[in-house]
């Protein structure tokens, strides 16, 4: 198997995560930013994560997912409320987390990739959110660290009682909610450690 992704995609490391978990051997590629031509070969678009197994070719992550998690061992998807907590991760806590992540990836995509990267980078997302929209988020970080954090806070209190998000294995949601804040140390490196330190051990079997 392989997995086409950005490195920084919180969807992808949601992905990296099972493979984990059920240790299944798959290829990484990340894929450069303004060098999607495989993407378009293999899906006819130009977006990740994109698994290829064999023939088989799936690009829509929540698919991927399922994929996965088919392939062997305990189901991720077990306990009804941990697609309730994987929804909530994805949509509303992504929401919040890209926003205090998304200057930090836009000069670590400059600085690795170089300045139409980054040129990229930005109008993509100006295009969507509004122009300057970075800038502001950048200046607005103090506001947004602290609703990420805000956030986390019932994941902090609900491990502080147990191993994992749902019991006594980990779950979809385990997966979801760490691949957030795996999308957050790439802007902030060891942001878990010293922003939520009662987080680590359990980030620490997640993030790959």
């Amino acid at each position: 198997m392989r997995l086409l992704q950005f490195p920084y995609s919180p969807f992808a490391a949601k992905l990296r995560t099972i493979l984990k978990l059920k240790s299944l051997p798959c290829e990484i590629v990340d894929v450069p930013y303004l060098q999607r031509g495989e993407l378009v070969k293999l899906t006819g678009a130009i977006y990740v994560p994109v698994l290829q197994d064999g023939e088989t070719v799936i690009s829509d992550s929540a698919r991927i997912a399922r994929y996965l998690d088919a392939k062997g061992g305990p189901t991720m998807y077990g306990d009804p409320l941990a697609v309730v907590l994987e929804q909530w991760a994805d949509e509303y806590f992504e929401e919040v987390a890209f926003k205090l992540a998304c200057p930090g990836l836009e000069e670590k995509m400059g600085r690795d990739q170089g300045d139409e990267a980054k040129a990229l980078f930005r109008l993509i997302k100006e295009r969507r959110y509004g122009n300057g929209i970075i800038a502001q988020w950048k200046k607005d970080e103090a506001q947004w660290k602290e609703q990420t954090l805000s956030l986390l806070a019932p994941i902090v209190d609900t491990l502080k009682k147990r191993t994992w998000l749902l019991g006594d294995a980990p779950s979809i949601a385990d997966a979801a909610v760490a691949s957030q804040l795996t999308m957050v140390e790439f802007a902030f490196p060891e942001f878990v450690a010293r922003n939520a330190p009662s987080l680590s051990a359990w980030y620490a079997k997640l993030r790959h």
